[in-house]
């Protein structure tokens, strides 16, 4: 496929995705929980986003993207200066996450708004979805562009439409999205692959989403 086709087909996979997920947030249904704390108000929305987030940014891409598993482990290994920078992000990036979990409080009628069976479902498609995300942006869409533009416009590019992603989800979460996506685009051009920004996205979204989901399922007067 032709340079110009490839950014067609990357645009047309961007674009979808945001209907989606601007129709979804018209229900206030895109996000787990807002910054107000407020849990998702459709959750079955919440998890049809997610389905279509695997498919167009996931599944899609993948009929003119190169073979999956290379982009993820890479051609090559790390170094050792490598590896102890990544774990110390991540240590970093999990530590956050649970702060935030931690921090977060639902109202006492906002606990019966997500029900146990919600839970295994939601982490089922989160998790995929998130790989799905990153192949797209820190994976297929960074290092053709990294070809194409250049290091740093690539960067910008992937920065840009992250954060546009993210416009409906607060101020707080847009400006939190400026160092994770740089610092996750670097190194996987240092690693040459995707799983630095996959591990690292897990880690922050699930160390957070897992404390905020058991607080639905406490006894209320557990809350504190």
């Amino acid at each position: 496929m032709l340079p110009a086709n490839i950014t067609w087909s990357f645009s047309i996979c961007y674009c979808m995705y945001f209907i989606m997920l601007w129709l979804v947030h018209l229900n206030h249904s895109h996000q787990l929980v807002d910054q107000k704390g407020k849990p998702v108000a459709l959750p079955g929305q919440l998890l049809g986003l997610h389905i279509a987030g695997i498919l167009w940014l996931g599944v899609v891409p993948l009929t003119w993207a190169p073979p999956i598993l290379p982009i993820i482990i890479g051609p090559q290994g790390t170094g050792a200066n490598f590896r102890l920078l990544f774990f110390s992000i991540l240590f970093i990036v999990i530590a956050i996450g649970s702060r935030e979990g931690r921090r977060y409080q639902p109202a006492p009628g906002d606990t019966a708004a997500l029900c146990k069976s919600f839970f295994p479902r939601y982490l089922a498609i989160r998790i995929p979805f998130l790989i799905s995300y990153e192949l797209f942006f820190r994976g297929h869409l960074l290092f053709f562009n990294a070809l194409r533009l250049g290091l740093v416009p690539a960067i910008l590019v992937d920065v840009i439409l992250t954060m546009l992603l993210h416009i409906f989800s607060g101020k707080k979460v847009i400006r939190g999205c400026l160092p994770f996506s740089v610092i996750n685009c670097l190194l996987n051009i240092q690693a040459h692959a995707v799983w630095p920004s996959i591990l690292l996205h897990l880690a922050l979204s699930l160390s957070f989403e897992i404390k905020v989901l058991n607080k639905f399922f406490k006894p209320i007067n557990s809350l504190s």
